[in-house]
């Protein structure tokens, strides 16, 4: 598990044959490099109210892996200002229909 806060440099929604790997997606400015943020499903934050957009600042807490060749995170939890999400499974969040 890594945690770490920063500026949000982009936000795309994937939509990537490794289903680990859609939904939504943000650049996160750490430092002096980006770190690429897997958030989880687009519908997810809507649902909830939380926008995400460039210049945001964020704190992430997910785990370290991998993606297109350079580290990503798989976020299990994101906080915007006094707001935080727990972000579940996706087997949890396809059975909380």
């Amino acid at each position: 598990m890594t945690r770490f806060g920063g500026e949000v440099m982009s936000v795309e929604d994937v939509r990537a044959t490794d289903a680990a790997f859609s939904g939504l997606h943000v650049l996160v400015r750490v430092e002096k490099e980006a770190v690429s943020v897997h958030l989880g499903p687009k519908r997810f934050f809507d649902e909830r109210d939380l926008s995400i957009m460039p210049g945001d600042v964020l704190e992430v807490t997910g785990l370290m892996t991998q993606y297109q060749g350079g580290p990503a995170v798989l976020a299990t939890a994101v906080r915007k200002g006094s707001t935080e999400i727990r972000i579940q499974t996706r087997d949890s969040y396809e059975g909380s229909k």
